[in-house]
């Protein structure tokens, strides 16, 4: 197969994904947060010699409120792995996930011991 006149063709080993929501975004609830990361080279932000730096391509998290002061949270990420294996991924990246959430959730804890008043 080859591909049209004026496009570009991808390696072999290129991965394509496509998603399709249901819902019409004009009609999105307001109560959200979108937190947007990459990574940046910065003189005094050293690497470990023993550490290979990843690199942050693109993170975005979109918190949703679901009522009762409960949130959901959609972590889209895309990470060069400079040189990782597929089984060190499958391994290590969810641990990984997990401590970035667990400080996303930390970072939003009420501290007040005071009764809980809805305003």
């Amino acid at each position: 197969m080859t591909a049209p006149a004026g496009s570009s063709s991808l390696a072999s080993s290129s991965a394509i994904a496509s998603f399709i929501t249901t819902q019409n975004p004009n009609n999105q609830k307001r109560d959200a947060c979108v937190l947007v990361c990459t990574s940046i080279e910065h003189p005094k932000a050293h690497c470990p010699p023993t550490l290979v730096r990843a690199v942050t391509l693109a993170s975005r998290y979109l918190i949703q409120s679901v009522g009762c002061g409960k949130s959901k949270v959609i972590h889209l990420s895309r990470i060069d792995l400079m040189g990782r294996s597929h089984e060190w991924y499958t391994k290590a990246y969810g641990s990984i996930l997990t401590r970035s959430m667990t400080k996303l959730r930390d970072s939003f804890i009420h501290l007040n011991t005071g009764p809980e008043t809805k305003v």
